[in-house]
């Protein structure tokens, strides 16, 4: 009773914020009891006092005591971590970043096991991935992953390590945590939403095979689960536009297939099928229409159907009027056949550019001439970039002109390279 009077004493002017009493209070009771029943949290206490104090030194002291004397003590560990997290927390109000940062450090390290270690984890990595910090946020999520997997912010923490990971253009490790993901889920938007970012990773990475397959597979699942993937009517709006953009990737994968050569023209056949499915179930796709179109145009094009080709731009004029590939017909068909690796073919697009100028824009010329340098074809690019010069967006202006030298130089036509860098 007299112990805890004495704790009680002490605890009521921390309370009133008479740090230094309270501090006094506390020293002379812990020189006695340092290992009974609420000691630890005095401890804590304590360090707050010389926090609110500004005695950095004895905070420090203070808090290097709490963390080496009790990480290993089973009886004290738990309120010891959370003694070092009620510390952290006041010098997160003082906004003494240093001084929390260690704080935080040494819980980490000295009580990685600690209850509440995911969920600091988790907020912390938050932070730096609201500010789009987005290294800083894989170190926290990764800890998460990688140690706290019965944790209740796991499924969660894998799903944002695998949105840092894409954003740092490693999506070898995305592919990898969002599989590990999509294990994680239920049937749900969740799950199909996470099975269209693993789509979207391996395209990006130009593994057409296996982004074909997780597109694949997210179709079958609304054709044949739709109502398990979509319980709520949120879910069911959430869905639709996942299974929106699934049905034109899919075929869109299906064009870029260049092995086995002899079944290019049946993945090219595949594709289009694959295209005019998706208009025929998305018709007024204000996104995806007017470029399935022009896909569509372009294979048939590729195929030497010109007639049907024609048909389907002039139905891209017809329904989507003021879409980019309607407009500039002449560029998406040639950003169409680059996309389809057809580069000759897309070079004989583009010269139709050079004849009507005035159709398309500086910023379009410019697209068009480093295509060109990444093909070789330098004198075609040459063209492009003085036609990507005639604007008066300094950035495009600046860029165009730096390319021109550039390609005039591989060229060895050493005065027409100096001239744009003169200017």
């Amino acid at each position: 009773p007299i112990i805890e009077a004495q704790f009680k004493e002490a605890k009521l002017m921390f309370q009133d914020q008479r740090y230094k009493d309270a501090a006094e209070q506390y020293v002379e009771v812990l020189n006695f009891f340092p290992n009974k029943p609420g000691s630890v949290a005095a401890v804590g206490e304590l360090a707050q006092c010389y926090v609110r104090q500004d005695d950095a030194l004895f905070a420090k002291a203070v808090i290097g005591y709490i963390a080496e004397r009790f990480n290993r003590d089973e009886a004290f560990k738990a309120e010891a971590g959370t003694a070092l997290l009620s510390i952290a927390a006041v010098y997160e109000e003082m906004g003494k970043s240093v001084e929390l940062a260690d704080t935080y450090s040494l819980f980490f390290n000295k009580f990685p096991t600690h209850e509440k270690s995911p969920v600091v984890l988790f907020r912390m990595g938050n932070t730096k991935y609201v500010e789009e910090q987005f290294g800083e946020a894989i170190v926290y999520f990764r800890k998460i992953v990688e140690q706290h997997q019965k944790a209740r912010v796991y499924p969660e923490s894998l799903s944002r390590l695998a949105y840092c990971q894409v954003k740092m253009s490693d999506y070898t490790n995305a592919i990898n945590t969002l599989t590990n993901y999509i294990a994680e889920l239920s049937p749900g938007a969740d799950k199909l939403a996470a099975a269209f970012r693993l789509a979207d990773a391996y395209r990006t990475t130009e593994q057409i095979i296996p982004a074909l397959n997780e597109y694949a597979r997210i179709i079958n699942w609304m054709e044949k689960e739709g109502p398990k993937f979509s319980p709520t009517p949120d879910d069911i709006n959430k869905n639709r536009k996942v299974l929106e953009a699934a049905m034109f990737w899919k075929p869109f994968c299906y064009s870029r297939l260049k092995k086995p050569e002899d079944k290019i023209p049946e993945f090219q056949g595949r594709a289009i099928d694959g295209f005019n499915a998706f208009l025929k179930e998305f018709p007024k796709s204000t996104n995806l229409a007017p470029k399935a179109l022009s896909m569509v145009g372009t294979l048939l094009y590729v195929k030497k159907k010109t007639d049907e080709a024609s048909k389907v731009y002039e139905q891209l004029k017809r329904d989507f009027p003021d879409s980019d590939e309607a407009k500039n017909a002449v560029y998406a068909r040639g950003s169409t056949l680059l996309q389809l690796g057809r580069t000759e073919d897309a070079i004989k697009v583009f010269d139709e550019m050079f004849s009507n100028a005035k159709a398309f824009t500086p910023s379009q010329f410019y697209i068009v001439g480093k295509t060109m340098v990444e093909s070789r074809q330098y004198p075609t690019a040459v063209r492009a970039f003085e036609h990507a010069t005639a604007t008066d967006d300094r950035g495009v202006w600046e860029a165009a002109r730096v390319e021109l030298a550039k390609a005039h130089v591989v060229l060895t036509n050493w005065p027409a390279a100096a001239k744009p860098i003169e200017e």
